[in-house]
């Protein structure tokens, strides 16, 4: 994975995060902590291949 297809990724979960963020209820809880996890991951990897 290079650093501008890291950047891409990280992109689309923050948008797919923001959209599960305004669905009503908490059903929705679980992925929304699951996208959490997937951004640490893709900025931890980000950090790496910025370095």
């Amino acid at each position: 994975m290079t650093f501008s297809e890291a950047c891409e990724a990280q992109n689309k979960l923050y948008r797919a995060l923001n959209t599960l963020i305004e669905l009503p209820g908490d059903k929705y809880r679980r992925a929304i902590n699951d996208l959490r996890t997937d951004i640490d991951d893709v900025e931890q990897k980000l950090s790496e291949l910025k370095d």
